[in-house]
């Protein structure tokens, strides 16, 4: 089997820019039930966000508040 017979197609309604807010992109996962969005800049990918990788930051952050 090859790569090609499971992968999803990418669509460019699953891409945010760095600058997007943080918050509208968990919403975007959400809407879309992806576990992750691509971050393009000029029309290239250049990273990856997770919805765990949001809740991390989140949890982190949340612990160092004193």
């Amino acid at each position: 089997m090859r790569v090609s017979n499971v992968f999803v197609p990418h669509d460019k309604k699953w891409e945010v820019s760095p600058d997007a807010d943080v918050m509208k992109a968990l919403e975007l996962m959400i809407k879309e039930d992806k576990g992750r969005i691509v971050i393009t800049e000029r029309d290239k990918i250049i990273g990856l966000i997770t919805r765990n990788g949001i809740a991390q930051y989140v949890q982190i952050k949340g612990s160092h508040k004193g």
